[in-house]
């Protein structure tokens, strides 16, 4: 089983405070090696361009707004997130129909990665899970043996494709 080592994406050192879902965000920064504060800043336009939390969690838009139909051409949250993943040199692999890899098999098989569950991401780097929280097991209820630990598996993947390109500052047309 891989490793686990604590890390927050550089979330505090950004002068971050609290929590919040920004997953997405962490799992992007520690991954890619940049700046938490830039990928944020990339997906809170995004985010709030299709009418969402700033922080990419779909989850912590108002309910007022996750009721109401999206307007055309809007994203879900989840597209979002899948569209600035590949702003930042991502790119989804396709997983065999039934074959979720667990976490260890993801970092076998596509080294350092991305790696998603439900409602959540978390990078995989040099063989540790790199999060804020310990999601490598999960509890399971077996009926004739008790609680046991598995493994838990991976949803969707994510790999470095290429280095992403910085993304401009610039807002004007004209020089900054």
């Amino acid at each position: 089983m891989i490793g686990y080592r604590y890390d927050d994406g550089g979330r505090q050192a950004g002068g971050y405070r609290g929590e919040t879902g920004d997953c997405v965000v962490r799992a992007i920064a520690i991954c890619s090696g940049k700046d938490y504060r830039a990928v944020y800043l990339t997906m809170a336009e995004h985010m709030r361009r299709n009418g969402y939390a700033a922080s990419g969690n779909a989850y912590a838009t108002s309910e007022r707004r996750r009721k109401a139909p999206r307007r055309r051409g809007q994203l879900r949250a989840k597209d979002v997130q899948d569209l600035v993943l590949e702003v930042h040199g991502f790119r989804k692999v396709r997983l065999p129909s039934g074959a979720r890899p667990t976490f260890t098999e993801a970092h076998e098989r596509y080294g350092d990665c991305i790696v998603g569950t439900t409602k959540h991401m978390a990078a995989i780097v040099a063989g540790a899970l790199r999060d804020i929280w310990d999601g490598r097991t999960y509890a399971w209820m077996e009926p004739d043996t008790g609680t046991e630990t598995r493994e838990r598996k991976a949803q969707s993947v994510w790999v470095r494709t290429r280095p992403a390109p910085e993304p401009s500052t610039q807002t004007t047309g004209g020089t900054p």
